[in-house]
């Protein structure tokens, strides 16, 4: 059961990426809050069903008191998620892909600075392998290395893909520090108040509430910025009612297998962003140059080999 769920996650997520690309227009500044709409609209029918299936059967009001610190996360996970859909207006699901799942890197270097901090960096080598080590560089230097071959290619070739070069990463680069903040903050937090936790159905509520809110504010601004209601269902947004399907679906879906074998699941997870390259060379016909294959292939590596860690753990 758990390997169906973290399939369908893997593929869902891996999709995803392809269809909020092929729905974004580049000249549109508000597609990041068109895309928050359906996504909450998509959580708020799964709550739904997570609501049914709840161990506490609490209001979701009461659940958000009872877990105020798991709270945070989630809001700032929502929040940060929508944030990175602007960079879908500058740079391919391809590119967006390994940015966004290159998460188990900058988690590494935040539970470094942690340990530092705690002055226990002893402990670092009960948690990092040599293989952890090797994947987070070649994560990050495909990273840098990725974004100046982006950025060279829009200053010297005569068909420029985007107007920001670099500056386009900082946004699936937020949401990828914020992925990585909330692995680190579950971490320190169960490991600082002797086993805290929340059942898995209870714990998607979190996620869903919050995205719904996320949503319904988008929808009021979108209202306000021009002046009629906005309609996430017209037919050239279908892309992102799919999109946001997916999102709120595989969520759940990877919750709960989490919930069922955490550890062989996260390793099933790692490695999604492979199908949003396959199937974005396949539907978008988005091609590259050799340069950046490598950095691609730097990237996914890494992240395969962060995987392999884990499960030989």
């Amino acid at each position: 059961m758990w390997f169906i769920l973290a399939l369908l996650a893997v593929i869902g997520w891996g999709i995803e990426d392809v269809f909020l690309r092929a729905g974004t227009d580049s000249k549109d500044k508000l597609s990041q809050y068109r895309i928050a709409v359906v996504t909450g609209m998509w959580f708020g029918i799964c709550d739904l069903v997570a609501m049914y299936f709840s161990e506490s059967h609490l209001s979701v009001f009461a659940l958000f008191q009872k877990n105020i610190v798991l709270t945070i996360v989630p809001v700032i996970y929502a929040f940060t998620l929508i944030l990175s859909h602007v960079g879908f207006r500058y740079l391919e699901a391809s590119i967006m892909a390994p940015l966004k799942n290159a998460g188990g890197a900058f988690s590494t270097l935040m539970f470094l600075s942690w340990y530092a901090y705690k002055s226990t960096i002893n402990n670092v080598w009960e948690q990092i392998t040599i293989t952890d080590i090797i994947g987070t560089i070649l994560i990050v230097v495909g990273i840098i290395v990725l974004g100046y071959v982006e950025n060279y290619l829009d200053t010297h070739s005569i068909f420029p893909k985007n107007a920001l070069g670099f500056w386009a990463f900082v946004f699936p680069l937020i949401f990828c520090c914020t992925d990585a903040l909330d692995t680190v903050v579950c971490g320190i937090m169960l490991e600082d108040s002797s086993g805290a936790d929340i059942a898995c159905y209870d714990y998607y509520r979190l996620y869903a509430f919050c995205f719904l809110l996320e949503g319904i504010f988008s929808w009021l601004y979108l209202w306000h910025k021009e002046k009629k209601i906005y309609n996430p269902f017209a037919k050239f947004r279908r892309s992102f009612l799919v999109a946001g399907g997916l999102e709120a679906v595989s969520m759940l879906a990877y919750i709960i297998a989490m919930d069922i074998e955490p550890m062989y699941v996260a390793v099933i997870i790692t490695p999604y962003c492979v199908f949003t390259e396959l199937t974005a060379y396949i539907f978008l016909k988005e091609r590259f140059t050799k340069g950046q294959y490598l950095c691609f292939a730097a990237i996914i590596l890494g992240i395969l080999l962060m995987g392999c860690s884990e499960l030989l753990a």
